[in-house]
């Protein structure tokens, strides 16, 4: 027909790939002019598909631009959601003059919204914020900013946590799944005050994206990115889907009650009757770490 555009088949599966790389180079470096270019593109992108397909396309090329969609649009979705995922920003508000009062009776909720004392000692608390975001679970705990005095986790941990995951890596960041296994589904608040401070040291340990092979990173546009940068993509894509519809290792609800914590937090006679519940490897753990003798007590033993 005269005056009607002639249709180009090859140019919508361009277009789409195009559209697939402008969108992952604006997620990553979230420039104006990439953003519009991706806008610019989306335009192109329907038009050209339309008159494909309503100007005489054939079988086969409308059927090659469903195989494209199929696979293209899937991957702009997830390329959005990793990114929406590793740029959250998941701090976590604290008030200082609050944390003050806690020695002198303060409420944990003046200290962080909706907190509540999970243990404490006469210099130390530990407060916990339930997480109660549809998406927590994609996030695990990272250990400690700043890092506090000493450390929370027992040296023996990091041996009994091999026996709970065989995955378990002890790459540092045990604080993470010491505290989440035994209060799950929390972000978590550690003030501590030196023996004649009156001015308290606040640490955080809020959700992270960045938890090596159980991360989701953003991923690199498949346009620049190096090789490696495909398994990566694929491990975030894994994970986010994973965690989101299956079974998270962030949110783990089936260790609250390990004897293992119980003996941490001094509830040995407890402990024992849950042993025979446990299997063999992690039964044997914990007689021999209940035979050894109790610490002794103090003055700043643990109030739970």
């Amino acid at each position: 027909m005269p005056g009607m555009k002639r249709i180009h088949p090859w140019l919508p599966p361009v277009i789409a790939l195009l559209w697939l790389g402008a969108l992952e180079l604006a997620c990553y470096q979230n420039g104006a002019a990439l953003w519009f270019a991706f806008v610019t593109l989306s335009i192109a992108l329907v038009v050209e598909t339309t008159m494909l397909w309503l100007r005489g396309g054939t079988g086969a090329q409308k059927v090659a631009i469903c195989v494209a969609g199929a696979i293209v649009v899937p991957v702009a979705i997830l390329d959005v959601a990793v990114y929406d995922v590793a740029h959250s920003d998941r701090s976590l508000a604290t008030n200082e003059n609050a944390a003050r009062a806690l020695p002198h009776g303060g409420a944990a909720e003046d200290v962080c919204a909706a907190c509540k004392i999970l243990w404490h000692d006469k210099r130390t608390w530990l407060l916990g914020q339930p997480r109660t975001d549809a998406f927590a679970c994609l996030y695990g705990i990272r250990g400690f900013e700043p890092g506090p005095v000493g450390s929370l986790v027992p040296a023996d941990f990091s041996a009994y946590a091999h026996l709970v995951d065989p995955h378990y890596r002890d790459d540092g960041l045990a604080e993470g799944p010491f505290l989440s296994w035994q209060y799950p589904r929390q972000r978590f608040v550690l003030v501590h005050f030196d023996e004649e401070a009156t001015r308290p040291d606040i640490a955080t340990a809020v959700e992270d994206n960045r938890m090596g092979a159980r991360g989701i990173y953003t991923v690199a546009p498949f346009f620049s990115g190096p090789a490696y940068e495909w398994s990566n993509r694929i491990e975030s894509y894994r994970n986010l889907l994973q965690f989101l519809f299956g079974d998270s290792p962030n949110c783990r609800t089936d260790l609250q009650d390990d004897p293992y914590f119980e003996i941490v937090r001094g509830q040995r006679a407890k402990a024992e009757l849950r042993l025979s519940s446990l299997p063999p490897d992690r039964r044997e753990f914990l007689k021999r770490k209940l035979a050894a003798p109790p610490p002794s007590p103090s003055d700043d033993d643990i109030e739970h």
